[in-house]
């Protein structure tokens, strides 16, 4: 029985040893994920403090194109532009359906985006020019 016991005795160790090793890389898998979820939030809350939005907003023009849509320009340089086909999803509605549509085409555009206070502003410009009143 003492072969029969260290072998059992042996693979029950291992077993123990690979069970503990697994639980434990979960745990520190999922404590890491929710660790980096965290930092990047903290992140992005950090970079949308640096962000002045009084300044970024006086940066910000932009005008309609011919062919229907914006030209963003951000600190005088050109951003992407606002398709005809993306103001489709704002026309026709009212002011305040149509807010966070334009909001989340112009997310994208550039950082500065990010900061609630200037996208609610630039989106609220956009529609008094598209002529979207309350």
């Amino acid at each position: 029985m003492g072969i029969l016991d260290t072998i059992i005795g042996g693979v029950t160790r291992n077993v123990t040893s690979g069970i503990q090793n697994t639980v434990s890389n979960a745990a520190y898998k999922a404590t890491r994920t929710v660790t980096d979820s965290a930092g990047k939030t903290v992140a992005e809350k950090m970079k949308q403090a640096t962000i002045n939005p009084d300044d970024a907003i006086k940066k910000i023009t932009f005008s309609k194109r011919p062919a229907g849509g914006y030209d963003l320009f951000y600190d005088m340089k050109e951003l992407a532009p606002i398709n005809a086909s993306d103001l489709k999803l704002v026309q026709g509605k009212q002011r305040l359906s149509a807010l966070m549509p334009m909001k989340i085409i112009l997310r994208p555009k550039h950082e500065v985006f990010k900061h609630d206070k200037v996208v609610t502003t630039i989106a609220e410009r956009i529609l008094d020019d598209m002529g979207i009143v309350q």
